[in-house]
């Protein structure tokens, strides 16, 4: 088998493991009764292939997230287009349903663990970047961006706050700026 057509054919597979976690997800089905056997039977795959991509269902959701949630890690980068917010925030409001469950239950508490991780490596980047020495307590500010960014989110979503997304963009980013400017130096 060429190289080529083997990564065609990991690629395959990590879609349908990615998609089957997804479906499972927008049937309703809490985070915490997703199982690696349910994965594996709704992708069509078999377990030790499930165990040649991922370690765990965490690691997959991890991968599920991380780009629709890549803006609100990147609001802390000083070059940021508050653009790039909105319209991470649109896509949570035009799926508002689905991300319900994104927000809710188990699953929020690791969806925070992941985004403040994606956080940390931004506020790291940036820190290095003015000459500051990076700290443990950048870790502490990203959890805070991290919870502070999705109870804002779930607030919205729940139609507690202005139901535009413009406003809540700029209040996320100045309030991400603020703290990486704090922490990290300019």
């Amino acid at each position: 088998m060429t190289k080529a057509a083997k990564d065609q054919r990991v690629e395959r597979t990590r879609q349908a493991l990615l998609g089957a976690f997804v479906q499972l997800m927008l049937e309703g089905r809490r985070y915490d009764r997703i199982t690696i056997a349910g994965l594996i039977e709704r992708a069509g795959v078999g377990r030790s292939t499930f165990y040649e991509h991922y370690r765990n269902k965490h690691e997959v959701l991890e991968e599920t997230i991380r780009y629709p949630f890549a803006p609100l890690a990147r609001a802390v980068d000083s070059d940021f287009d508050v653009a790039q917010l909105r319209g991470a925030l649109t896509h949570f409001l035009e799926n508002r349903v689905h991300a319900r469950v994104i927000f809710a239950g188990a699953m929020r508490a690791r969806v925070s663990r992941i985004l403040a991780s994606m956080i940390e490596e931004r506020l790291r980047l940036r820190a290095k970047g003015n000459g500051v020495a990076g700290s443990a307590s950048l870790g502490i500010a990203a959890v805070a961006i991290a919870d502070g960014q999705l109870a804002a989110i779930v607030s919205w979503l729940g139609g507690e706050t202005v139901r535009e997304e413009p406003p809540l963009a700029e209040t996320l980013h100045r309030i991400a700026q603020a703290s990486a400017r704090e922490m990290c130096g300019r």
